[in-house]
C-alpha cells in the first residue's frame, strides 16, 4: 500500500494529528485524497454511514481497511469531513440537491 502523494495533484490533503507506523510504508503523516467518481458513491449504496465512510476513505485514498483501524477517531472523523465536502447535499439531508443560491 503506498499512502505517498501520487503524480496527481491531490483534490485534499490532511495532515494526521496522530500520524501512523505502517509497516514499510513508515510513519504515515498525511492522507491524499482524490475527487471521488459516481462509481465510488454507488459502492456504497445501502451500507450503514460507518461502513460508507470507511469504502470512501479507502477508495479515494488507497488506504486499506487494515490502516484505517489503527488511525485516531480524532483523524478519521477530519477524513469524514473531506469526505462531506466532495458531495452535494440531497434532500435526504435537508438540501435540495442543487448548488445554493446567491442572492444579493
Amino acid at each position: 500500500m503506498d499512502l505517498n502523494q501520487n503524480s496527481a495533484a491531490p483534490a485534499a490533503v490532511l495532515e494526521l494529528k496522530h500520524p501512523v507506523e505502517w509497516g514499510s510504508d513508515g510513519l504515515i503523516t498525511h492522507l491524499y485524497f482524490r475527487r471521488p467518481k459516481f462509481k465510488d458513491i454507488r459502492e456504497t449504496e445501502g451500507k450503514s454511514p460507518t461502513i460508507t465512510a470507511v469504502n470512501l476513505v479507502c477508495r479515494l485514498t488507497g488506504a486499506t481497511p487494515p490502516f484505517l483501524d489503527d488511525l485516531d477517531a480524532e483523524d478519521f472523523m477530519e477524513a469524514g469531513k473531506i469526505i462531506r465536502g466532495f458531495l452535494p447535499e440531497s434532500p435526504e439531508d435537508g438540501g435540495n440537491g442543487s448548488e445554493p443560491s446567491h442572492e444579493d
